[in-house]
């Protein structure tokens, strides 16, 4: 299979799973850096998948959309970091207010200094479960998307900084290392055609086959040979 046909189908995958197909959505990512190499430019590969480009642009914030998210994290009374949010808010605040700390004032918060460390999250997750708030990564990205984006920052993905402030692993998570500590391959394709459930729950849980292997076992090296074949993708 030619790399430009292979990044058509992983486009036309993504889409059909609601995967967001915005460059900033997949930057960073093994399909964005072979988009680039076969098409030349993002906007060619997504069109050459037959999606309208300006359809699936990401519109710039306004002023008051700043405003609105900006007043979000301000409400969870956490440290507001420009590092730690996405890169479309922390753009559109400096284009509207000037810098980041201005925006966060505009808003009735502080700018850092204070910074989220690996402990501080496992705090902030304690307290939220003696709450008995939930805090699966649904339930935070809506109640609290500072502590949710300093937990991934802190610990690459979310189930892992669960596992670190819980002692338990996500269920899913659980059973993936499960099949790979028995000997079984783990590759998008072979979990599917074995074990359809497990596979379902972690496109839900984790939007892609790639985010739930990043889950159960970052940036392995023998993660990342297994899954690097075109029968599947690499995990992030």
């Amino acid at each position: 299979m030619k790399k430009g046909e292979r990044v058509v189908q992983e486009l036309k995958r993504r889409a059909a799973r609601g995967h967001p197909l915005n460059s900033g959505a997949n930057r960073g990512d093994w399909l964005y850096a072979a988009a680039m190499l076969a098409f030349g430019s993002w906007e060619r590969a997504i069109e050459a998948a037959g999606f309208p480009y300006d359809a699936i642009k990401i519109r710039a914030l306004k002023k008051d959309e700043v405003i609105a998210k900006m007043k979000e994290l301000v409400a969870t009374g956490d440290p507001i970091l420009a590092v730690e949010q996405e890169s479309k808010l922390v753009a559109a605040a400096n284009r509207h207010f000037g810098s980041w700390r201005d925006a966060t004032a505009a808003a009735g918060g502080v700018a850092g200094p204070t910074k989220w460390t690996a402990e501080r999250v496992v705090e902030a997750i304690r307290d939220e479960q003696e709450q008995g708030l939930p805090v699966n990564s649904v339930a935070m990205m809506k109640r609290n998307k500072n502590l949710y984006a300093a937990g991934r920052r802190r610990f690459g993905t979310w189930a892992s900084a669960l596992e670190a402030a819980t002692g338990e692993p996500d269920p899913i998570i659980k059973m993936i290392r499960s099949e790979k500590s028995r000997g079984l391959p783990v590759t998008e394709r072979a979990v599917r055609t074995r074990n359809a459930k497990l596979h379902a729950a972690a496109i839900t849980r984790f939007r892609s086959w790639n985010g739930a292997l990043h889950a159960a076992f970052g940036d392995g090296d023998s993660v990342r040979a297994e899954v690097g074949s075109p029968a599947s993708t690499r995990a992030r």
